[in-house]
């Protein structure tokens, strides 16, 4: 009379591990991919947040905010990140804005490390630092005025995403559709992106 097994077999002992791997690692795509989702949604929400801002401060200003600080008196400030500086500048204003983000909510970084020699707009923040805007990925937002969709200046195309990231250049984006620019008559707000690449599938810019 044979005797039932006591225990698996080696094989079957890897056909198990095996098994539990791949349900594993469907697991861990689908937490990324809600990760991710959620990161996108909270930069479109961000953006649109400022977006709204933006069509405030044109309400009390007749304009929107400009691509540089220097157009409004600042000085001392370098050439990168421009657009985003003056963008946080204008909206975080005593003066008028409506967007009070701070540091610690994860919003607001200053990825260049640069400072006005003023406080230019009259801006809430205790100290001259330009911030900019970041996305839900930790990258730097990106902002233009439309005036300066065609004359662009290199230092306002100048973007440093992160702390320890690279310089790269990015230019107004236009509609793949139309060949016409995002907000022909108002400005972009955009981000990078996931990969964290200007001019790439993932980038999200809104326009009004």
């Amino acid at each position: 009379m044979r005797r039932g097994r006591a225990g698996f077999t080696l094989i079957e002992m890897l056909v198990v591990i095996i098994i539990i791997g791949i349900l594993a690692s469907f697991v861990a795509v689908g937490v990324t991919a809600a990760i991710n989702s959620a990161k996108n949604s909270a930069t479109e929400g961000m953006i649109k947040a400022l977006v709204g801002a933006c069509g405030t401060y044109y309400t009390q200003w007749g304009d929107y905010p400009p691509t540089d600080l220097q157009e409004l008196g600042g000085s001392g400030i370098n050439d990168l990140n421009n657009g985003i500086e003056a963008l946080v500048a204008c909206l975080s204003s005593k003066k008028g804005g409506g967007i009070k983000y701070t540091a610690d909510e994860g919003f607001l970084g200053n990825a260049d490390g640069d400072k006005a020699s003023s406080n230019v707009t009259d801006w809430y923040f205790g100290d001259t630092a330009l911030r900019e805007y970041i996305d839900a990925y930790g990258s730097t937002l990106t902002y233009y005025h439309s005036k300066d969709y065609t004359r662009t200046s290199p230092r306002l195309m100048k973007y440093k995403l992160g702390p320890g990231g690279e310089v790269v250049e990015i230019k107004p984006l236009k509609s793949a559709a139309t060949n016409a620019y995002v907000g022909p008559a108002s400005f972009q707000l955009g981000s990078v992106g996931k990969d964290g690449k200007p001019g790439t599938a993932d980038d999200i810019v809104f326009g009004r």
